[in-house]
């Protein structure tokens, strides 16, 4: 009977990690665009907002799966996911924070930064575990 608890638990976590992932994968695919070529910085930065809201709470379900975690590879994978995303979020509250009198560099350097840390989150997403499976040596 344990056992089946600790399984059904662990299922119960994967679900609650996979809602989460795919909603960071939905911000880079769907809105993170939509924000960065939005036609008026007071209108991204609008965006934002509405947007980041759904990224807090996807980084507060991080949170209490990281304190539920029920092993390193688990406690692994939150912390991994975690950081790019914080890194995410400061980039996007710089970016969409800038002056309508931003120097050219200004908005170059925070573009760079958006870049970095969405690509950096698109490496946590794909995780170890994902990218081990994907390039097993045997075929399987």
């Amino acid at each position: 009977m344990a056992g089946w608890r600790y399984t059904s638990a662990q299922r119960q976590w994967d679900r609650r990690y996979d809602v989460v992932r795919a909603e960071l994968e939905w911000a880079d695919t769907d809105l993170l665009p939509q924000i960065l070529e939005y036609p008026s910085a007071a209108g991204a930065a609008a965006l934002w907002q509405t947007g980041r809201s759904r990224l807090s709470a996807a980084d507060d379900e991080l949170a209490a799966l990281g304190i539920s975690a029920s092993g390193e590879r688990r406690l692994g994978q939150v912390q991994s996911v975690r950081r790019p995303l914080a890194s995410l979020l400061a980039a996007m509250d710089a970016e969409t924070a800038l002056a309508a009198d931003a120097t050219a560099e200004m908005l170059r350097q925070a573009r760079a930064q958006v870049t970095s840390a969405r690509q950096a989150l698109r490496v946590a997403l794909s995780g170890p575990s994902e990218r081990a499976t994907n390039n097993r040596s045997d075929g399987r």
